[in-house]
């Protein structure tokens, strides 16, 4: 791990950004998409209990069916976003789309 040092009473965000200058962009990407997969996979599985409490409550067969096939669709959801994030993050929409309108 590298360590981050800095003098007492120095603000903090500057010592961030320099060690973030010094870490591999590969790195931030991996760190990035395994936050996103825990993000995914928690909001799936709350979903998924929450709607199994509603299912059990309410012992109507729309919830069941409802709590069995929601959160897959939603964590897949919460992925996709994140990978809009990034993109929009490394600037690859603009030129993808001048591209597009400079062959049509």
């Amino acid at each position: 791990m590298i360590a981050v040092t800095r003098p007492a009473g120095a603000p903090i965000l500057p010592a961030v950004l320099a060690w973030l200058d010094r870490m591999p962009s590969w790195g931030l990407a991996v760190a990035y998409l395994v936050v996103w997969v825990l993000a995914a996979w928690l909001a799936g599985r709350v979903l998924r209990r929450w709607l199994e409490h509603v299912a059990k409550h309410g012992r109507g067969e729309l919830s069941e069916v409802m709590a069995k096939s929601l959160p897959r669709p939603a964590a897949i959801a919460v992925l996709l976003v994140a990978l809009q994030i990034f993109q929009l993050c490394l600037n690859l929409a603009p030129s993808g789309m001048s591209t597009g309108h400079r062959i049509a």
